[in-house]
């Protein structure tokens, strides 16, 4: 905001100040016209230059301040720097002026205001120093307008203002008040880099900011930095990390920060406690809240308001309605008044113990203290009789509600009818609700009428588009259809409205028009409806069972589409054939409707882009009717398979979707028995490790996690997870940095089971198990990894489990895959065991080894490779020295 100067022109007039003003002035000093008839902007102007006039003298800033106050919040341009141009040059010898009138400002919240007095102190040449701007962001701290304290903070520097610890503080307090949790934490994490030291005003505004943003886990690692960085919690630490733990549903955190306080010779207060029992009320753990309560008077502690509400409330949720009314009655009045939402929770408990009888006597004694029932009350009181079957007083109590200036909400109606559902009184249970709703049945009507403005829209009927006018009458009627919802689930309304079914015909016939303008329209309203509000798949159930052909229109617009000019069109058609498909999957064929889709998705000439096929797999993968069959259906010589198209993604340089694509629809098939069985073939879990390694998109790496967790199940996906190196993968996942703190959580609990498996797998006792069933099969236990760290092992019993391995090879009626696992095996005891030749010549199983190498059988082929790498072992002199 620019400021005024008063530097003269040469008609001896303020030269900033326009005609209007100055004839203003002029009048004003004449007695022509009174303060009453200035106008807002100009008489604070006159009035300052009145002062100037008569040789008045600057005061000490009170007439300023009152002047400003009087602009009120959000002052028009222009108006502050009129108020300080007579002001500002005194200033420029005495700053402190400036900081004056800034602290009133800020003690009166109103940091809009203050921030136009600096930046007019700043065009007035008056030295801005670290104190004006650290008042001013305080200011902005008080009234919650982190985005004004985030500007000033940044523009310091161009006033050559360098960020003190009080401007940093007051900051991280205004990102912490506006939920900004991450900007206050990047700003404690900067102020070391700066040179500047945190106190405890620095971490407890972080942990506040963390817990208003509902980051339990970020609030708590601050905590436990505090000691590291020489500056202990105090009292308002805790309070903020209770506080978190409250918000976050975590009671047991809440309690453990409480049980702390007193160890660290801290004294928990009333904040403490009220958010400590809340915490315990989201918890349902009605006991641990009343036991905080009860301990509060020995420890010198007054029950609130708040406190009681918060204890009433943990009761109701554990059905303790005699405990309820209990404490509400105690409530002191003079300390802590029952107010409505004490009475609210007292109803609402007694309605969950079907106590519908005492739930009734609160809601009528309400008026009798000088309080009305709410929606909540009348709510709770509904449910209650609902509860106890008495279907007359839950519709007496509807009918009652808006005489009482409430109006009814959805679950008012849904208990009511519910009631009258349980007595039998169907009529009532469909028709009052249908009649007192909030959305009658003619909305239907409604949203027909806006869908066939848009269709005259979208098929230039209504189109002039000269001025853009229309354009945004489309845009405005798109906007209302998304957001109108009109219950689509009503089945009999909306297949009762003819309107609307005619209306989804027309629009599939549009799709054959050759101008792609209609067709671009019409694809994306559909696509926006249907992703906004689930329940208009119902319209083209209701239009498919109405024999409105839906698959044809949208498979022949796909197959006469090109690339790349139709690619928008493409995707968008791909996506709506393959979303109403799942949705509505009894209207369509899966070998001509689903195989169809997905041969003009996978044709190497298919306009839709990479992106659009996967989000179109993926949703056809969704439907446990189709995936079987897409999944391996091979398509034909002409197209590579989905299971092609998903394991062709290039792991280490496709773009974020489409890695995510590829893990959800992996994730999709790992939940299907019979689908999972396909992706060890295709060497998924090597997929899974290369993604993991090279991706840091958070919701890719989360996902990858999850197929994990699925294929921990599955012994053969389990073994190549071992082998694969998943676990120094996920390992190094936890040295990233992550914006979401339970991902770090995720990763750690990952790791945990991946290592377990590990262990489990190199344990040596698995690999003396299987040698007692004499078959042999390849898998982990048969790997280098396994031999390097389980060598040592064949020691024990007088190495029993080398001479059940040399009675394997030796027995005529071993297997060929258990022959060539044992050739294996044995080659690599000889490698890594010191006496690992001395021990094998003394088995004389050597010539057997040969003898295998040798043989001529055809299915023998695997043995005799074995056998080879064996022999060759056996004649190295590796451990020649040792062995004598």
């Amino acid at each position: 905001v620019p400021a005024l100067s008063l530097q003269m022109s040469p008609d001896g007039q303020p030269a900033l100040l326009g005609r209007r003003l100055c004839a203003a002035v002029a009048l004003h000093g004449a007695g022509l016209l009174s303060h009453s008839c200035l106008t807002r902007q100009e008489g604070c102007g006159a009035r300052a230059l009145e002062c100037t006039a008569r040789g008045a003298q600057p005061d000490d800033g009170s007439r300023v301040l009152q002047l400003l106050l009087g602009l009120g919040p959000s002052p028009r341009e222009g108006e502050v720097s009129e108020v300080l141009s007579v002001e500002i040059g005194s200033w420029r010898a005495n700053p402190r002026h400036g900081t004056v009138i800034l602290g009133g400002l800020a003690k009166k919240r109103l940091p809009y205001v203050a921030s136009q007095v600096l930046a007019s102190m700043v065009e007035g040449r008056v030295g801005v120093d670290i104190f004006h701007c650290s008042v001013v962001i305080s200011a902005c701290e008080k009234a919650g307008q982190w985005q004004l304290a985030l500007m000033l903070l940044g523009s310091m520097p161009s006033m050559c203002v360098v960020p003190n610890e009080v401007s940093c503080n007051a900051a991280i307090s205004a990102f912490g008040k506006g939920g900004q949790w991450q900007l206050a934490l990047r700003l404690l994490r900067k102020m070391p880099e700066m040179a500047l030291g945190t106190d405890r005003i620095s971490y407890n505004s972080a942990i506040s900011g963390c817990g208003k943003g509902d980051q339990w886990q970020m609030a708590l690692s601050v905590l436990r930095t505090m000691p590291e960085m020489k500056s202990m919690p105090n009292e308002i630490s805790f309070n903020a990390a209770i506080s978190a733990s409250e918000k976050g549903g975590r009671w047991q955190l809440a309690l453990s920060f409480l049980c702390q306080m007193p160890s660290m010779r801290l004294i928990y207060d009333r904040i403490s406690c009220s958010s400590a029992i809340s915490a315990c009320e989201k918890g349902a753990q009605w006991e641990q809240a009343l036991l905080v309560l009860r301990i509060m008077p020995g420890s010198t502690v007054i029950p609130d308001q708040i406190t009681y509400n918060a204890a009433i409330s943990a009761c109701a949720k554990g059905s303790q309605w005699q405990l309820a009314l209990s404490l509400l009655s105690s409530m002191p009045p003079k300390i802590a008044a029952a107010n409505r939402i004490s009475y609210n929770a007292a109803v609402s408990a007694c309605a969950k113990a079907s106590q519908w009888q005492v739930a009734l006597d609160l809601l009528h004694a309400m008026p009798d203290v000088q309080m009305t029932p709410d929606r909540i009350s009348y709510n709770a009181a509904i449910s209650a009789c609902e509860k106890g079957g008495r279907w007359q007083l839950a519709l007496g109590l509807l009918n009652g509600m808006p005489e009482q200036r409430v109006l009814p909400n959805t679950i008012s109606y849904n208990a009511a009818m519910s009631v009258c559902e349980k007595a039998g009184q169907w009529q009532l249970a469909l028709g009052r609700p249908l009649a007192a709703s909030s959305q009658p049945p003619q909305r239907h009507a409604e949203a027909a009428s806006l869908m066939e403005k848009y269709l005259g829209f979208a098929k230039g009927e209504l189109y002039q588009g000269a001025d853009g006018s229309d354009l945004s009458k489309a845009a405005e009627t798109h906007q209302k259809i998304v957001a109108f919802k009109p219950q689509w689930e009503s089945y009999e309304a909306t297949k009762g409205c003819a309107h609307i079914m005619k209306l989804i015909e027309a629009c599939m016939t549009a799709m054959s028009m050759q101008d792609e303008k209609p067709v671009q329209w019409l694809l994306t309203l559909f696509y926006d409806l249907l992703r906004e509000d689930s329940t208009a798949y119902s319209i083209f159930e209701e239009g498919a069972k109405g024999q409105i052909t839906i698959c044809k229109p949208l498979m022949a617009l796909l197959g006469r589409l090109h690339v790349p000019t139709h690619c928008y069109s493409a995707d968008k058609a791909a996506w709506l054939l393959s979303a109403v498909m799942i949705k509505v999957p009894r209207c369509f064929s899966q070998a001509a409707d689903v195989t169809g889709l997905m041969a003009l998705l996978l044709d190497a000439k298919s306009p839709c882009t990479e992106l659009g096929v996967l989000e179109a797999i993926t949703n056809v993968l969704k439907s446990d009717v189709f995936r079987g069959a897409v999944w391996t259906q091979p398509l034909g010589c002409h197209w590579p398979g989905v299971m092609d198209r998903i394991f062709s993604i290039d792991s280490k340089s496709a773009p974020s979707p489409y890695l995510y694509k590829c893990v959800f629809a992996i994730w999709m098939l790992s939940c299907d028995s019979e689908a999972a069985k396909t992706l060890q073939e295709r060497q998924v879990v090597k997929k899974i490790r290369d993604i993991v390694t090279y991706s840091r998109v958070e919701k890719v790496i989360r996902l990858c996690l999850t197929v994990l967790k699925n294929f921990l199940g599955n012994k053969g996906l389990c073994e190549d997870i071992v082998e694969e190196g998943l676990l120094e993968a996920v390992q190094q996942l936890e040295f990233e940095k992550w914006r979401d703190a339970e991902l770090y959580d995720e990763i750690r609990d990952m790791a945990t089971q991946i290592s377990a498996e590990v262990n489990e797998m190199s344990n040596f006792e698995r690999y003396e198990r299987e040698l007692q069933t004499g078959h042999l099969q390849w898998g982990f236990i048969h790997s280098g990894k396994f031999w390097a760290e389980n060598a040592l092992k064949f020691e024990s019993n007088d190495f029993r489990a080398l001479k059940v391995l040399a009675g394997l090879l030796l027995s005529p009626l071993t297997d060929v895959t258990t022959l060539a696992v044992a050739c294996h095996d044995l080659g690599e005891f000889v490698t890594l065991h010191p006496l690992g030749k001395k021990r094998v010549a003394q088995l004389q199983v050597k010539e057997r080894v040969m003898e295998l190498m040798g043989s001529t059988e055809a299915s023998y082929r695997e043995v005799r490779r074995e056998a080879l790498l064996c022999c060759q072992k056996l004649m190295l002199n590796k451990w020649q020295d040792m062995e004598k």
